[in-house]
């Protein structure tokens, strides 16, 4: 992961805070405008309104300038030189004359330190250091931890511009450091992982269902009859394949509605369509897109009258796949597909506005192919999928590109754009 740290001017971060409060103007498109993380953004404007107000303090006043620069009274460096300045080495107890910076950390006495004996300075570093209670040996140790929190960081938010989502133990994984590390750096410099509120709707009921076979096993033999072809073997209940119908909205609220398909053991997102309605011709579509080198099993859904459809249930009959369904009203008992509806609305859909549906669909690859090969789970031992399936021997899935309805919304003409910017 490229760490090179981008540099901004305190003129260009002050131009996009002003921006950004603008009534004329959102956040989203400053952010899009200017190439910036929604969680740089909210830094900048958290520092502009803690320190806007110093700007105003009368620079006169020893003491206003005191409080300005975030010192107590009789604590800032002018002060402190004049009481180091009035100790000698032959003082026997130099600690009571400090006042209250002999209840400073050590490491606080060191960065004082470090001011005070500057190349060239007033005070050598023998006089600092006994002054001051420290180990004359420490003045000549730079400290790098300070260096090294900046630069997990610019990491950091490299990796949240792809999913600003992960917290600090994905993010841990991803860049081989301590989970409590990532988290201490983060909460340090107010990077915080974008959340959602739990909602459900449930979208109806379907006319044909079928069994619960994830809490039912002993009824897969009922419907392995139905299949044309007809099983020596019964499949276990880790090859399942499981899907959901979910709707999102582009910033003119033109709705698009996605399908999935996702394997059980090792969590890839085997198939995704997308089409501009929910008819069952959008499941076909998806269940079509399922490579065939994946052990056809056990395809389980809600009951959406879209998988209950005649068309749905005879391509699935044609697969070989054998059809499960939720409870009504139960969408626990399709959690794996409703973990990744939520998912995906939070890292892709509302992460920013979509003014075209290219644009959209060009994120949602992307993301989903990331979401495949480099995102930790932490059900597969904070591994992705790619990487579990390799250490287990199983299939991998194939690059998702994004295809729909042959006589809906055709997205081939952008596939170069997106291997581009997948690339």
């Amino acid at each position: 992961m490229d760490s090179q740290r981008k540099s901004y001017t305190a003129e260009f971060k002050l131009k996009v805070v002003l921006e950004s409060m603008q009534r004329d103007t959102t956040q989203e498109a400053v952010i899009k405008e200017y190439g910036i993380s929604s969680s740089m953004l909210h830094r900048w404007k958290k520092e502009f309104q803690q320190y806007a107000a110093d700007s105003f303090k009368d620079k006169r006043d020893p003491k206003q300038k005191t409080i300005a620069q975030g010192y107590a009274p009789g604590e800032s460096p002018d002060d402190l030189k004049k009481i180091i300045g009035n100790l000698t080495v032959q003082n026997a107890h130099p600690k009571k004359s400090l006042g209250a910076v002999g209840k400073w950390k050590t490491v606080e006495k060191v960065e004082l330190a470090n001011q005070l004996c500057r190349p060239n300075g007033p005070y050598p570093k023998t006089q600092v250091a006994l002054a001051l209670g420290l180990a004359r040996g420490s003045l000549y140790l730079p400290r790098k931890q300070a260096q090294k929190d900046k630069k997990g960081a610019v990491v950091i938010e490299a990796w949240h511009e792809k999913d600003d989502t992960m917290g600090h133990r994905k993010l841990g994984k991803l860049m081989n450091m301590g989970k409590n590390r990532v988290k201490r750096v983060m909460k340090k410099d107010d990077i915080t992982a974008r959340r959602k509120r739990q909602k459900y709707v449930y979208p109806g009921k379907s006319k044909s269902t079928v069994p619960n076979l994830l809490r039912e096993p002993e009824k897969i033999g009922e419907q392995i009859s139905q299949l044309q072809e007809k099983r020596q073997t019964i499949p276990g209940l880790e090859n399942v394949m499981f899907s959901d119908i979910f709707e999102i909205q582009l910033a003119d609220h033109t709705k698009v509605r996605g399908c999935f398909a996702l394997w059980k053991q090792t969590r890839h997102i085997l198939a995704i369509a997308f089409e501009n309605h929910m008819r069952a011709e959008l499941v076909v579509s998806t269940i079509n897109l399922v490579s065939s080198a994946i052990p056809a099993a056990i395809f389980h859904s809600d009951q959406g009258s879209q998988y209950g459809a005649e068309v749905t249930r005879s391509v699935l009959l044609q697969k070989g796949f054998i059809r499960s369904m939720s409870r009504a009203g139960t969408p626990t008992d399709n959690g794996y597909a409703e973990r990744f509806v939520g998912q995906f609305k939070l890292s892709v859909a509302e992460r920013r506005h979509y003014h075209t549906l290219g644009e959209f669909l060009q994120a949602a690859e992307d993301w989903v192919n990331f979401y495949n090969e480099r995102r930790p789970h932490e059900g597969l031992g904070d591994l992705s999928p790619d990487q579990f399936a390799r250490e287990n021997s199983f299939p991998l899935a194939e690059k998702i590109r994004l295809s729909t309805a042959t006589n809906r919304i055709s997205i081939q003409a952008n596939a170069a754009l997106a291997a581009a910017s997948v690339a």
